[in-house]
């Protein structure tokens, strides 16, 4: 065939009708082995030669024709796209200058015009000097009067596919399409052609896509688009973040036709479904459908590429319909295929993200998708592929187990093919957090990616730069949650989060993440906080902050133990706001407590309100039946610290703690502090009849699983519960109830004393609570000799004492003295202490 072409250079028409013919021939669609490249690369050559030979004799009808047969010939064989597919080929070269000639330019149609266009962007080669004499002539009033819609497409098309960046050109295009009724003329494959175009070359034009929305929600139109246009229009107004919610509402209601969904490849799901995700339109039913046919069609539904998986699974993942079946289904896919190494830092950052968030929720049934049932199901489905998808959902345990399996696979794949060589430099600000994101959700330690990542913000200002407030903060909240203390990586952060373009933008959310970070990473930036306090009080984004981010700023504040009055002043009006306060969480209410009462703020119209929130008082529910043991202990600790009473409070908090499905959860720090508490609150108004009965209940439990915990206690829980326990049982005894050595409650003591004597345990003891640990024995009557010794010992031999002040010398003198265990060198050694 290349013979009788190169045969035929005698006749440039003779010549061009040839190639054509060529193009049509069925020996093209046949991809030729790399084997034989060399041998189809010396052909190609020849007709390479043979065509720039024959060009000063090319009429315009024979360019059209052979740019035609190049852009064929090149996309079906990439043994020919090797030669005549580049921008140096020689028959490029000898086209291009006779287009430059002005006699044969005159003769050019719109259509040939167009058709040029949509060649050259065919072919992909880069030709400036093409695309702008073209791009000219086309401009030209006479020839755009004589454009069809078909033309206009693929002028676009071709300009696109090209990546040629002329906008006047575009623009010009974009008013001869709206001028009149020329959008009218144009079909379903022309809109959708003219709208990829547009978004492929990011021009914005509301006008243009307005009009293109209008014409494509013509009944006629929409009904006409076949699976592929539909996807494109779609993913082009996403592409260009153009919502035009009566287009994609349309859209969603034919995708509600069974056989309308059943045309669709599994490309054509991929984008309609990022689509929707992209634009924030939540049309729960007809993901959760996309999402069905993704999993459970037939072998053909599930993407073959890695892009689609990962934009599939990002789009179910981002609108809540993303089960861990259907991630499952993905991942195994994208890991099967070996598609993952081949994705890009969007695909990368995408899988990641979309897998952590669907890991790290629920994994029985998401928003809007329910099970899947039999009737669920397009009619196709493969019967084991359902059975299996029917098996996961309904068994929780295996889908934890399966999860748990391929996250280590694919949260390792994502790993290596980030720190592949260049990769991680290509990420967005928005793909590195997401990335980062999703390996600190899922609690992955990798330190090499860690590494990679934390360099590039460290040593890349351009980078760091484009950063915006919300990508700032989840990536110094990723760092914090995996134990990054980096002081580099948060000087840079802080660094970006002080400059005046990301403060204008950053929401009340992204301030409370972002010092969230701080906080937890134990780094007290003094600038950084002032400046995000300042800010908030400035801007009035305060005055919009949820109840998270509220609760998040005054527990990172008073984690930092940092004061910044005003701030805090203003957070406590917000959140007595009842608006605000009606949406606090368990955890918000503890947690905003802690942080008031941890900074000695006891402000309290704020801890009043958060009392009625806890009761319910004032509102639908009481928030304290579904604390956490953590909640309960915060929420306890705090009230007694700032000295706010409420009886009604301390039997909640009471009868909460002995909940028995909560009892075992409390840690030996939370059960000592609420022993604290609970002591704290009788001392402060006791009863006429002793500590109630569910306090003394409540303070036997808590005792009793401290000693389970015995190992965990540190010095600080040991004297804590130690003097709360002896507390409560001396109240009841002041009052006439059971002497204190029959209490329940102080069996507790001796195992908390067989602690305290563990080898090197008393030296971690502060004076305090040294003072404390002897005074409660001494209260309840307890004489524990071997205890008395060790302390005595510890402050005699040591010069423990000081340390002590007056109310801890007092205190520990008054132990011994009670117990009848004086020791001389522990007296002689408190006598020169109170003599200092």
């Amino acid at each position: 065939a290349i013979a009788s072409v190169v045969a035929e250079r005698a006749d440039p028409q003779r010549l061009a009708a040839q190639l054509k013919q060529m193009a049509k021939a069925r020996w093209f669609k046949a991809k030729t082995p790399r084997a034989e490249w060399e041998a189809v690369g010396e052909q190609a050559r020849l007709l390479d030669g043979a065509i720039a030979r024959a060009a000063p004799g090319y009429a315009a009808a024979d360019i059209c024709h052979i740019f035609d047969a190049l852009a064929v010939v090149c996309t079906n064989d990439k043994a020919f796209r090797a030669q005549l597919g580049s921008s140096d080929a020689e028959a490029i070269n000898a086209l291009d200058h006779q287009l430059q000639a002005p006699a044969l330019l005159k003769t050019l149609s719109p259509e040939q015009t167009s058709q040029l266009l949509w060649g050259v962007g065919k072919l992909g080669i880069r030709r400036v000097e093409i695309m702008e004499t073209l791009s000219w002539h086309m401009s030209r009033p006479q020839i755009l009067a004589g454009l069809s819609d078909t033309d206009v497409s693929k002028a676009l098309w071709g300009l696109a596919k090209a990546r040629h960046p002329d906008r006047t050109m575009v623009q010009t295009l974009v008013r001869h399409i709206t001028s009149g009724d020329v959008l009218q003329s144009f079909s379903p494959q022309s809109l959708s052609n003219t709208v990829w175009a547009l978004a492929t070359l990011r021009f914005r034009d509301e006008a243009v896509m307005a009009s293109v929305a209008d014409r494509v929600l013509q009944p006629h139109i929409l009904s006409a688009l076949r699976p592929t246009e539909l996807a494109t229009c779609v993913w082009a107004y996403a592409k260009l973040d153009y919502r035009h919610d009566a287009l994609m509402k349309a859209v969603a209601t034919h995708l509600e036709q069974e056989e309308a969904l059943h045309q669709f490849t599994s490309q054509n799901i991929a984008n309609v479904a990022w689509a929707f995700a992209t634009l924030g339109i939540h049309d729960e039913k007809l993901m959760a459908r996309l999402a069905t046919h993704t999993v459970v069609g037939d072998g053909g539904r599930l993407p073959e590429d890695g892009k689609s998986i990962a934009r599939s699974a990002w789009a179910f993942a981002k609108l809540g319909v993303a089960s861990a079946p259907i991630m499952e289904a993905l991942v195994e896919r994208i890991l099967q295929g070996g598609q993952l190494a081949s994705l890009d830092a969007t695909g990368v950052a995408n899988i990641a993200w979309a897998f952590a968030v669907v890991a790290s929720a629920d994994p029985g049934r998401p928003r809007g998708m329910g099970r899947v049932r039999p009737g669920d199901a397009p009619r196709r489905t493969a019967p084991t592929t359902k059975a299996r998808l029917l098996q996961l959902v309904a068994s929780k345990k295996a889908t934890e187990q399966m999860m748990g399996h391929l996250q280590q696979r694919l949260m390792e794949g994502v790993a290596q093919r980030t720190l592949q060589p260049g990769l991680v430099t290509t990420f967005t600000s928005q793909g590195l957090a997401n990335v980062l994101w999703a390996f600190a959700t899922l609690g992955i330690q990798n330190r090499a990616l860690l590494t990679a990542c934390a360099e590039r913000l460290v040593t890349e200002d351009r980078f760091l730069a484009t950063f915006n407030g919300q990508d700032l903060a989840s990536t110094a909240w990723a760092f914090a949650t995996l134990g990054v203390k980096d002081t580099d990586v948060f000087a840079r952060i802080t660094r970006r989060a002080m400059q005046e373009d990301l403060l204008a933008r950053l929401t009340s959310q992204g301030a409370s993440i972002l010092v969230w970070a701080y906080a937890k990473a134990g780094i007290r930036d003094r600038r950084l906080l002032l400046t995000i306090a300042h800010h908030m009080l400035q801007s009035h984004i305060l005055f919009q902050a949820g109840a998270q981010s509220l609760s998040n700023i005054a527990w990172a504040f008073a984690t930092l133990d940092f004061v910044h009055p005003q701030l805090m002043a203003g957070l406590a009006l917000q959140i007595q706001d009842t608006r605000v306060l009606g949406t606090f969480t368990p955890q918000a209410v503890g947690n905003t407590a802690w942080a008031y009462a941890r900074l000695g703020l006891g402000d309290q119209p704020l801890f009043a309100a958060l009392m009625a929130r806890a009761l319910g008082v004032g509102y639908p529910t009481a928030l304290l039946p579904a604390f956490t043991a953590q909640d309960l202990a915060n929420t306890a600790w705090a009230f007694a610290k700032v000295g706010m009473w409420d009886h009604q409070l301390t039997l909640g908090l009471a009868r909460c703690s002995l909940r028995p499905h909560l009892l075992p959860t409390f840690s030996s720090q939370e059960a000592a502090n609420t022993l604290w508490a609970f002591a704290t609150f009788e001392k402060v108004s006791p009863r006429s009849e002793g500590p109630h009965p569910v306090t003394e209940a409540a303070t036997e439990a808590l005792g009793q699983q401290l000693a389970a915990r015995l190992a965990t206690c540190t010095a600080q829980d040991v004297s804590t519960a130690a003097w709360a326990i002896a507390t409560l049982a001396a109240l009841g005894h002041s009052q006439g109830t059971s002497p204190p050595g029959l209490s329940p409650s102080l069996a507790v003591l001796p195992a908390l004393a067989e602690r305290a004597l563990q080898p090197g345990a008393l030296s971690t003891f502060s004076p305090q609570a040294i003072s404390n640990l002897a005074w409660a024995f001494a209260t309840s009557r307890l004489r524990d000799a071997r205890l008395l010794a060790g302390i005595a010992h510890h402050c005699a031999e040591r010069g423990a004492l000081s340390q002590f002040g007056p109310q801890e010398l007092a205190n520990t003198a008054w132990a011994f003295a009670t117990l009848g265990s004086p020791d001389p060198e522990l007296t002689a050694a408190v006598a020169a202490r109170v003599l200092e």
